[in-house]
């Protein structure tokens, strides 16, 4: 199995990610949420179970994080250029991540999402199973700081 290492940031580089994956970007299909926060951006999420991703902060003073809802999820932004890499979610003690498609530096080579998901009549336990099963499971994150 060949392994593909795709790199993204934020705008400024404050934030930036490795996402390793057995597939090419043209093979994976981004999907975009349709929560109110993900509408505004928009994103086109992606992540693989298999995959892993490495993340790192250049100055995690300017790293912020967003939480609402049913509060089970960090979207992730550089408090400098504004840009939310990911999202992130801890359950049982375990980091998930799925990552914003846009922010991969070759972005330009991904499918466009068909419509809207919609997770509003999800409860938090089903929300986090799901997640633990269709997002990233293998996240690290390391400061430079």
């Amino acid at each position: 199995m060949t392994l593909h290492t795709h790199h993204g940031r934020c705008h400024c580089g404050n934030i930036d990610y490795d996402f390793v994956t057995s597939h090419d970007v043209a093979e994976l299909t981004p999907r975009r949420c349709g929560c109110s926060y993900c509408r505004k951006l928009p994103a086109r999420h992606l992540a693989d179970p298999a995959g892993e991703l490495h993340i790192r902060y250049q100055d995690e003073t300017r790293v912020g994080r967003y939480r609402f809802g049913q509060k089970t999820a960090d979207f992730v932004f550089c408090a400098t250029c504004g840009v939310p890499p990911f999202v992130l979610c801890e359950t049982e003690g375990r980091l998930y991540g799925v990552l914003n498609g846009n922010t991969l530096d070759d972005a330009a080579r991904l499918a466009e999402p068909q419509g809207l998901h919609d997770f509003d009549g999800e409860g938090s336990g089903d929300r986090l199973e799901r997640r633990k099963k269709n997002w990233i499971g293998k996240v690290t994150i390391n400061s430079s700081q």
